[in-house]
């Protein structure tokens, strides 16, 4: 763990209310600058450099912001015009995303994932001004951006070419600071969904509806302390999840952010960066769970039965049972190494994670929770900037996804739709006057989830609504739990169930990746592997009702990823284009057992 001295700061919220102190700056590019001028020579960006972080300080960050803004402004830039920001994960992506704000314009980030196709269409349908765009994706874009659009570019992280001004140059723009800025219902980016159902839509967040969700966060962070705060960055920031979670709520904690250069870096990145809070993905959570037990079946024998008692004692304190007198001090003592040896794993000073984006498993959260690593799930849509519900400290139960954040209302419809109300929520879809009215009709938003409250007053997401599978039977099963304990298996990887208007269920498979390396080392035989991912699939029947069972399935041989499409950035399954993919392999498990 890297040492970082504690360093007393200013009481940046000054005892009041969070949305109240938020909301008074009058904006996200005004918070940041209030926040440069109260933290100044304090390290705020830390991007990697050779072989550690290079530190950019509150105050040297808003000089460049201020450039950014400036030279924007230069390049033709007016109020409430649209400007693009294409770039994988940076130090310049958030300096460039609070120029653009500080113009007075709009930020439209194109995800680094998304197909040519979804930026050309974003394009032509947003019609940005100017390009802020990585060398990397540079030549990409120029393919994939419409004939017609000649708008001024800046190239991060490269020279100067014959088509781009170099980003170092725009950001050395000289002239006073911002002296105007936007109000807090103009619009501040242009976030376009991942289209995992269909085609991506551009959500107009108002700088209310982010500062709101900030709001929401730094009260449910307090308990950890609002001071002193490392968040490691990870997740892509064009999606609005990192986008809230891990760029402006540490501007309104005055918290440093480590941007990741990427997942084959991120073990090294956690021991040297230290954070106090990450923002995760399940996927992340689970992988994370496997190799410390894989690690943990390494150790002595008597290692193993410790750790096995300590994670058998934490679930159920996890599940709300009331520890015995020899469990405290067993807590107490043994078990607080087994936590420390834990929070090593995540640089050793990890405060608490933040999972949302898409299902958690139950066991997962369990896992963390009761060896005393606090790990929150939240619910969140686009539309909604993204946070609606999130676990509070003191009151973490799995399988549930949190209680209404802040100032936000949450009821279901009739069919159990989950309907929201605040201000949080989008003031429209960019350009889509119908789709908008649908969306927000009655003035709530529809969430398109089907929802439950628990007994306690927690939210529990069921599925997608228009995920739901209609048997011939004219059941309606919700894939989503079936897919959760399909891949609890130590066999599978990922799972995608099937069947709308058939007869039975059916299921794609991705075996685990060590299933995988065996087959191709000839340690195991095809017939083997479909042999030991049956006993699997067998294993989640025995516990489902007749109608829930997979009764066929089918092992593909690809995992669904980002880079083939199969996923979005925060790792949800694209079900429609699975579909596609492999409709000649899902037609075969149509006729039933």
């Amino acid at each position: 763990m890297t040492a970082f001295p504690e360093i007393p700061e200013p009481a940046l919220l000054d005892g009041a209310a969070p949305e109240v102190a938020l909301l008074a700056a009058g904006g996200l590019a005004q918070l940041f600058f209030q926040r440069a001028r109260e933290l100044g020579p304090r390290p705020f960006l830390h991007g990697w450099e050779g072989d550690g972080w290079s530190a950019w300080s509150w105050a040297e960050t808003a000089a460049r912001v201020g450039g950014v803004a400036r030279g924007l402004a230069a390049l033709g830039v007016r109020p409430g015009d649209r400007v693009l920001l294409v770039s994988e994960n940076r130090v310049e992506w958030h300096a460039s995303a609070l120029g653009i704000l500080a113009a007075r314009a709009i930020v439209v980030p194109l995800s680094a994932t998304a197909t040519a196709e979804d930026w050309r269409t974003i394009i032509a349908a947003t019609e940005p001004r100017a390009g802020l765009v990585s060398a990397r994706l540079a030549a990409r874009l120029e393919t994939a951006a419409p004939a017609d659009w000649r708008g001024p570019r800046v190239a991060i992280g490269g020279a100067a070419t014959a088509g781009a001004m170099a980003w170092s140059e725009l950001a050395a723009t000289p002239g006073p600071g911002p002296t105007e800025f936007g109000g807090l219902d103009d619009v501040c980016g242009l976030i376009y969904t991942s289209g995992t159902g269909g085609t991506p839509r551009g959500v107009e967040q108002t700088h209310r509806n982010v500062l709101w969700n900030c709001a929401g966060a730094v009260a449910n962070l307090a308990p950890y302390g609002l001071a002193g705060n490392r968040f490691l960055s990870f997740l892509p920031l064009s999606h609005t999840y990192e986008n809230t979670a891990g760029f402006f709520t540490p501007v309104a904690l005055g918290a440093q952010i480590f941007v990741s250069r990427g997942p084959e870096h991120f073990a090294r990145e956690l021991r040297l960066a230290a954070p106090t809070v990450l923002t995760v993905v399940p996927r992340f959570c689970e992988v994370m769970h496997q190799r410390i037990e894989a690690g943990v079946a390494r150790k002595s024998p008597l290692a193993r039965k410790v750790f096995a008692l300590s994670d058998a004692l934490g679930r159920k304190v996890a599940r709300g049972a009331r520890p015995a007198p020899w469990a405290r001090v067993w807590s107490a003592t043994v078990g607080r190494a087994v936590r420390r040896e834990l929070r090593a794993h995540f640089g050793g000073a990890l405060r608490c994670m933040l999972s949302a984006g898409a299902p958690l498993r139950r066991e997962t959260s369990e896992f963390f929770n009761g060896l005393g690593l606090p790990l929150h799930e939240a619910y969140g849509q686009t539309e909604a900037a993204p946070g609606i519900t999130m676990q509070v400290a003191g009151r973490i139960r799995p399988g549930t996804v949190g209680e209404p954040m802040r100032g936000v209302q949450v009821r279901l419809a009739e069919d159990g739709e989950v309907l929201v109300q605040g201000p949080n929520v989008m003031r429209g879809y960019w350009r889509e006057p119908a789709a908008t009215a649908a969306a927000l009709a009655g003035g709530w938003l529809h969430t398109g989830d089907i929802g439950r409250f628990d007994a306690d007053g927690a939210l529990v997401i069921i599925d997608r609504k228009k995920d739901f599978l209609k048997t011939a039977g004219a059941d309606m099963i919700a894939p989503q739990p079936i897919e959760l304990a399909l891949t609890g298996q130590p066999e599978i990887a990922q799972a995608m169930v099937c069947g709308d208007g058939w007869t039975h269920l059916a299921a794609l498979i991705v075996p685990a990746l060590a299933e995988r390396e065996a087959l191709a080392a000839g340690k195991r035989s095809a017939a083997e592997l479909e042999h030991r991912v049956r006993a699997a699939v067998e294993r989640v029947n025995t516990r489902l009702t007749a109608k829930l069972r997979v009764r066929r399935f089918a092992l593909l041989a690809e995992p669904f990823t980002v880079e083939n499409l199969l996923l979005t950035g925060t790792l949800k399954v694209r079900r429609r284009a699975v579909l596609e993919r492999h409709a000649a392999l899902i037609a075969t498990l149509r006729e039933p057992a």
